[in-house]
């Protein structure tokens, strides 16, 4: 439903139909879990959440500036997973301490490369579940 045809008081879209935010989320726990185990980190809820936290926290307050889930169109998610991966980094950076130097720039290569591939995966199955084809996004 488009924000232009809905009342400023209706119930965000996301709501309405929260399969794809719980989608989004399930992307980032599995990339989540993939990391620790690929590590060999301690697989606690600390170092799960310490983690999955940034990037998901990262990915909706982005989500809600740029509408993703109010206006459809394949650019604004891209514009989403962008900014929210980096931002994600940037906050868990923060927050743990590491990597740092090369490694930093490593890590954020994977979790822009991965959670890009798991997201497209996610969102075009989703779409082809519901019969609907990619599209452009039209709004500026």
């Amino acid at each position: 439903m488009s924000t232009e045809t809905r009342p400023r008081w209706a119930r965000p879209d996301w709501l309405a139909d929260p399969i794809l935010p719980i989608g989004d989320a399930a992307v980032f726990a599995v990339f989540t879990t993939i990391g620790l185990l690929s590590h060999r980190d301690s697989f606690t809820a600390y170092h799960f959440l310490r983690n999955f936290i940034p990037l998901t926290l990262s990915w909706f307050l982005i989500a809600v500036i740029l509408d993703t889930y109010g206006k459809d169109g394949a650019a604004r998610v891209a514009a989403n997973w962008l900014l929210a991966v980096v931002a994600g980094v940037a906050v868990r950076v923060w927050w743990v301490g590491n990597p740092n130097g090369r490694a930093l720039w490593t890590f954020l290569g994977v979790a822009l490369a991965a959670n890009g591939v798991f997201l497209a995966t996610w969102r075009l199955a989703m779409g082809w579940a519901r019969g609907q084809r990619p599209r452009q996004d039209t709004t500026p």
